[in-house]
């Protein structure tokens, strides 16, 4: 810079990189402050197509690197002249509204839209088809003499099958209460403890259901009853009741009780299904062999056949069979059930019962629901075929075992209704017909036992082949009154062998 303070720099000067470091601290720096005459635009113009024209190089940096601290992180931007080729527009889907996506969140997508990933929008009638069926009905692939209805909903993630807790009126005690039973749904109870009283310490109890001569050890210890707390057990004699009365004792430990019985679990479920077994028909007993044979190599056969032994827990009254007997007797009434056995308290009952059904039968159903579901959805219905077969068969016999027990409990009660447990059957009855939807609809299951000839065409295990070979007579000469009582032993799992199956509607 001259004495009259301009600059004097040549044209190219300003083409490079490091000019701009020579204009830190200039202020009031102005284009006609220059003595040289350049055609600004010109300038700008070629400058822009020089820039765009070169590569960038680690010498070439935005004004913003000049006053910003490296980083060793950046984010790569594009030049002005490829900002458009670089520019890439997405496709947006169209959003549904709130209350329809909630709408079918809580009624759940058709069958063959979840098999084709699809949304299921509701047709003309919210209840009847969904938009896609009725499009396309005459691409769905009807099943050979089954009169499929065109859209159907498999919601098999809510299928319930066992019982969940006593009912308000028959329960020994209010604690553990969440929800009280209404139309179509069973109470809810979370499983509780019991506090300690006094200095007598805890006593270890063998406990039995008289199908093994194994027993239960449990830890119990006294308690201070609560109002409300039923210390008794009703029985009824010519019509009037009595009562069989009980120390009041819970479990000491809960941690230590779920234990044990997950020990006794593992260690005797062959003897309680071999015990269940002795009085069970023919074809209940071909099943259930070939499902304890085959239970490692077929998970969701092992699974449910843990699930049944469980339920069995929580239907079979408790009795007292060690050395400790907390003080009770037998009653010297030869009327009286407890004239033979000696029950647990019913504290001690329901509390058995709750850690069975919370911690043990929900988790597990949970997961046999999930692994459904994920056959469910497979493209090929014959893949494992015993499989799943095993697995229906063994959940939907535990449903007739469920209610044939809730009408012993009737009648122990001298009740004068059908069902004690209303919520129950309701509940249960539901999960059977849903289960046998999926097993029809969608695995095609029943076609094996109809049709000799698919094993020509399947490639059958030994073992597949032995099992129908063996079951097929056994279906021919099936006779008895089970198809009239849902409490009888193949009213519901004779259902899996019929190729005209209906859904049943019964009337409680």
């Amino acid at each position: 810079m001259d004495d009259f303070g301009a600059w004097f720099a040549p044209y190219d000067y300003f083409q490079q990189p490091d000019f701009l470091n020579d204009l830190q601290g200039i202020e009031n720096f102005q284009m006609d402050a220059f003595p040289l005459q350049i055609d600004v635009p010109e300038m700008a113009s070629s400058v822009e197509a020089t820039v765009c024209d070169t590569p960038t190089s680690s010498d070439s940096f935005p004004n913003s690197a000049i006053n910003d601290p490296p980083s060793n992180k950046r984010r790569q931007t594009s030049s002005p002249c490829e900002s458009e080729s670089l520019v890439r527009y997405r496709k947006t889907r169209k959003l549904r509204a709130p209350e329809q996506t909630a709408k079918v969140r809580e009624k759940g997508a058709c069958y063959l839209c979840q098999l084709k990933r699809k949304e299921c929008q509701d047709g003309v009638d919210p209840e009847g088809s969904c938009q896609r069926c009725l499009e396309h009905v005459r691409s769905i692939t009807i099943i050979p003499g089954l009169l499929r209805p065109v859209c159907w909903r498999p919601n098999i993630g809510y299928t319930e099958i066992f019982r969940r807790g006593p009912t308000i009126d028959f329960a020994p005690t209010l604690r553990g209460n969440c929800e009280d039973e209404g139309p179509g749904k069973q109470a809810v109870w979370k499983h509780f403890a019991t506090r300690r009283t006094g200095n007598e310490s805890t006593k270890s109890v063998e406990l039995s259901q008289n199908w093994t001569s194994n027993t239960l050890k449990i830890p119990l210890e006294r308690y201070q009853p609560k109002e409300g707390d039923k210390q008794h057990y009703a029985w009824f004699d010519n019509g009037g009741e009595q009562h069989y009365h009980t120390p009041p004792y819970g479990i000491a430990n809960l941690h230590v009780a779920r234990s044990s019985i997950e020990r006794f679990l593992e260690e005797k479920s062959a003897a309680y299904i071999e015990a269940h077994m002795r009085n069970a028909t023919e074809i209940t007993r071909e099943t259930f062999r070939v499902a304890q044979e085959n239970k490692h190599q077929l998970p969701l056969v092992e699974r449910a056949l843990k699930l049944w032994v469980c339920c069995r827990f929580i239907e079979e009254p408790w009795s007292i069979v060690g050395a400790e007997k907390l003080g009770m007797t037998t009653d010297a009434d030869p009327n009286c059930p407890y004239s033979d056995r000696i029950p647990v308290p019913p504290i001690v009952d329901l509390q058995i019962d709750l850690i069975v059904i919370n911690e043990l039968l929900k988790p597990e159903l949970k997961i046999i629901l999930k692994m459904m579901k994920t056959m469910l959805e497979s493209s090929k219905p014959w893949k494992d075929w015993l499989e799943i077969y095993l697995s229906y068969f063994i959940l939907l016999h535990n449903v007739e075992l469920t209610i044939a027990h809730d009408l012993w409990f009737v009648k122990r009660n001298n009740l004068k209704r059908r069902y004690s447990n209303k919520a129950l059957i309701d509940t249960i009855t539901q999960g059977a017909t849903t289960l046998l939807t999926c097993f029809h609809y969608a695995h095609q299951g029943y076609a094996p036992f109809s049709n000799p000839e698919l094993e020509n065409k399947q490639n059958w295990t030994n073992v597949e082949e032995g099992y129908l070979s063996t079951i097929r007579p056994l279906l021919n000469g099936l006779r008895g009154d089970h198809v009239n009582d849902p409490a009888k032993e193949l009213f519901w799992t004779s259902q899996l062998h019929k190729p005209d199956w209906r859904p049943v509607v019964l009337m409680c």
